[in-house]
């Protein structure tokens, strides 16, 4: 009969074990996705400004390009959101902790646009205007499903091999790094992380 209740025990302890791994692992995987789509988003909104700023003419075809890949990746972030407050629909402490890393994010978001001097502010003001959008409908209580459209550039699609390659090349990192994470659950998050991420982008990889 003891050795009947310690087995159980063992057992009960064991399952413990295992259900607060998986969460510690499942929470570290919520802010990889939250903070690496936040992390995207604000450097394409560093580099629209830079370039914005160098040509001083909205309607040239770079700035165009570069508010295209803003909206592009509000638009998938629309999507990562969605599917992960799906996912933890039924799970509620792991929904609350995914609630929680939201508005962290939408904190920094903010953080980084109040930051901006007026004429920064001035000079992406269309832009800027979408993200508050994407503020209240991507990362407030619900995620409601929005896309936004692009700009016209005037340029014929053309298929790039090379672009494909570093496609390939993007996806296999990204799949490392959650696998990495999976593994390795000390993974941190800060505004001054991802400003000198979002700052060295704008700086050094101006696409």
């Amino acid at each position: 009969m003891a050795s009947t209740c310690w087995q159980t025990n063992k057992n009960q302890a064991e399952y413990q074990i295992y259900q607060q791994q998986a969460q510690t692992k499942a929470q570290a995987q919520i802010q990889y996705f939250v903070f690496q789509d936040l992390q995207y988003v604000i450097n394409l909104l560093y580099q629209l400004k830079a370039v914005a700023q160098h040509f001083k003419n909205s309607e040239h075809t770079m700035v165009k390009l570069c508010n295209n890949k803003l909206m592009l990746q509000l638009n998938i972030s629309y999507g990562i959101h969605f599917d992960q407050l799906q996912q933890f629909q039924k799970d509620q402490t792991n929904l609350n902790f995914l609630i929680a890393q939201r508005n962290t994010a939408k904190g920094i978001l903010e953080s980084i646009i109040g930051k901006m001097n007026h004429d920064e502010q001035k000079l992406l003001k269309e832009q800027l205007e979408f993200i508050e959008d994407y503020k209240t409908n991507c990362l407030g209580s619900q995620c409601n499903l929005k896309q936004y459209s692009l700009k016209n550039t005037n340029l014929t699609p053309q298929f790039n091999e090379q672009v494909l390659q570093q496609l390939i090349h993007s996806i296999q990192q990204v799949d490392n790094q959650v696998t990495h994470i999976k593994e390795n659950t000390n993974s941190s998050f800060s505004l001054e992380q991802i400003e000198r991420t979002a700052y060295m982008k704008e700086k050094h990889k101006i696409n």
